[in-house]
């Protein structure tokens, strides 16, 4: 998965993992869609696995339907992932703490911008970093946290993105 960037490369976003009620999906999307990225792209990739995850999907692609920019892929196959991975330069992570999400480390390594909710991932970057990282669903943070990031000059973002790259190499899915 491991991809070097030296810069951001497009504005363009993910939600990368099963759709699920679990994952904040509504949360996220509603919080993107207000923030200063309105106009950009969200990518969700990913399927549902149960019945209730099927109708939670059906619900959010009925319910994002008018927003042209809120884009349901499906799933990827995980060998075709890393080549899909470098199309996007930031990845929003709604899993709450108690499960880490390989999905995050996956985007980590791969050189993308990772905005989550679960502190477990505070461990990759800098306090500095984490102001523009880490954000509360119980605050409501995440719209903030996006308008603060698009603010940043590229130079900080490649900061935080080398960062992470950096703290996530020592895992791997034995170490998960």
């Amino acid at each position: 998965f491991y991809n070097k960037k030296t810069q951001v490369s497009n504005y363009e976003f993910l939600i990368l993992g099963r759709i699920s009620k679990s994952k904040n999906l509504e949360y996220l999307i509603d919080n993107f869609l207000e923030s200063h990225f309105q106009k950009n792209n969200i990518t969700l990739i990913g399927e549902p696995v149960t019945k209730a995850d099927e109708e939670f999907q059906s619900y959010l692609v009925d319910k994002y339907s008018k927003h042209k920019n809120v884009v349901f892929n499906g799933m990827v196959p995980h060998n075709d992932l890393p080549n899909v991975l470098q199309n996007y330069s930031f990845n929003i992570n709604g899993s709450l703490k108690g499960s880490m999400d390989k999905t995050v480390l996956e985007t980590i390594s791969a050189g993308i911008f990772n905005i989550y909710t679960n502190e477990d991932y505070d461990q990759f970057f800098d306090t500095e970093a984490t102001r523009f990282t880490n954000f509360s669903i119980k605050n409501k943070s995440l719209k903030q946290i996006l308008n603060d990031v698009s603010k940043l000059e590229e130079k900080e973002m490649t900061r935080i993105v080398e960062l992470g790259q950096g703290n996530v190499e020592k895992f791997s899915i034995e170490t998960i």
